[in-house]
């Protein structure tokens, strides 16, 4: 995002290009999202229009308003004493309203016009939503943007995706994560193992296990650190088992 009220306008035709005329899709976010980009052709390419700024403090919970993408689910929402209480207040010209505050402002929205591309907009930020007892709150919204984008028609379609290679050798839960995720496979045989984690680059960030294991089942956790201990930056890693000659991948989502 650029600073607010600032916009690089042929950052925008970029991006217009690519919803327009390349069926793209696209997730944006920001407390400053109207704010951004009032007044350009970018807010009627998301389907909503800037009513006016928020307020300190005024966003403590949202309120999910759709039945089928991100699940009725109402969601804590905090920051503290930061930008993340002064969030834009949106109104919807054509988009569907996914949350709104608990005053009842409306904040992310879905917008999908003629299937020509997709556009999740939200004026809240992931970072700032609160897990609770039973559900591991931010990692299951990425899944379910995931889902809508791709097209993904359940959990286990997202499974299949993101957790298993095609022999489901390698099975990854929950994928994507936040906090910890579980690597699991079955040895044939006696092997040789080596289980590492590289991130795109190729440079190797973890070492889980470097040991011979016996026939079985088996299970690696990750907690998104390097070997020096230090957590990594969201994106996607890739996990790798080598066991003597044979070598298996899965990709892994960190939120």
């Amino acid at each position: 995002m650029t600073p607010p009220g600032t916009v690089n306008a042929t950052d925008q035709a970029r991006l217009i290009d690519y919803l327009t005329n390349n069926n793209g899709n696209l997730y944006i976010e920001s407390t400053k999202l109207g704010f951004d980009h009032l007044g350009t052709e970018m807010m009627t390419r998301f389907g909503i229009k800037f009513h006016q700024e928020g307020e300190i403090y005024e966003v403590q919970k949202i309120e999910g308003k759709n039945k089928e993408l991100l699940k009725n689910i109402d969601y804590s929402y905090s920051g503290g004493n930061s930008p993340h209480y002064l969030v834009d207040r949106l109104v919807s010209t054509a988009a569907e309203v996914l949350y709104t505050s608990e005053d009842g402002y409306q904040r992310m929205f879905a917008y999908n016009p003629d299937n020509t591309y997709k556009v999740i907009s939200s004026s809240i930020v992931l970072s700032a939503l609160k897990n609770d007892d039973s559900l591991s709150i931010k990692p299951y919204i990425v899944a379910e943007i995931i889902r809508y984008f791709l097209e993904q028609g359940s959990a286990t379609s997202l499974q299949k995706l993101f957790g298993k290679n095609d022999d489901s050798f390698l099975t990854i839960y929950p994928n994507p994560f936040n906090d910890l995720t579980s690597i699991h496979f079955t040895l044939n045989k006696q092997s040789n193992v080596s289980v590492q984690i590289f991130d795109n680059t190729g440079k190797i960030v973890k070492q889980l296990t470097n040991n011979k294991l016996n026939t079985g089942e088996h299970s690696f956790t990750w907690n998104g650190t390097d070997n020096e201990g230090n957590r990594q930056k969201s994106g996607f890693y890739y996990c790798t088992i080598q066991a003597d000659d044979r070598m298996w991948t899965g990709k892994i989502l960190l939120y």
